[in-house]
């Protein structure tokens, strides 16, 4: 067997050499820990700005693709109705500022947002301005709370329901004649 004979622990000159080399270790460990988080934390933010933006831009496209009538009031508010064989709807988009001066999407008075992207994505501006009777221009303003990256982007969408009414009207139009 081992025996442990005069173990007095640890020598002074073991000391000033394990000592600095374990220092420099753990400082490494720290900051490769900390560049991660950062990283890490940007990524996300990055992610839930994406996630923002598609579900801004897909819940209004869904319901603009089969609206009979739309009209935008005052930039900030997008009104839209459909009817089908079954039902008739109103939709209102409305944009405003809320009193922290963060930005809140509404359609018919509740959130459109992801709670956990709010966190990380703040809603600068949406507006809308109606191009044609068929095409809406919607321009969506993110900031990146993160990066502190604020980026337009402009999306034009149609109302499929409006456009085929109107090219009917001109297909008629021009028979008759």
């Amino acid at each position: 067997m081992f025996q442990i004979r005069n173990d007095k622990g640890f020598s002074l000159p073991e000391v000033m050499v394990c000592m600095p080399i374990c220092m420099i270790l753990i400082t490494a460990l720290v900051t490769a820990y900390g560049v991660l988080a950062k990283n890490y934390i940007k990524t996300v933010s990055q992610w839930a700005y994406l996630e923002e933006l598609r579900i801004i831009t897909d819940t209004v496209q869904q319901k603009v693709r089969y609206a009979d009538s739309l009209s935008v009031a005052d930039r900030h508010k997008l009104l839209l109705s459909s009817q089908d064989y079954k039902r008739s709807e109103n939709d209102t988009f409305q944009f405003y500022l809320s009193s922290n001066n963060k930005g809140v999407f509404l359609l018919n008075g509740q959130p459109v947002s992801n709670d956990d992207s709010t966190r990380y994505v703040n809603i600068k501006d949406i507006s809308f301005q109606k191009v044609l009777p068929h095409k809406v221009v919607m321009m969506v303003t993110l900031e990146n709370n993160v990066t502190g990256r604020v980026v337009t982007v402009e999306n034009s969408i149609y109302s499929r329901c409006i456009w085929t009414k109107e090219r009917a009207g001109e297909t008629g139009a021009d028979d008759a004649g």
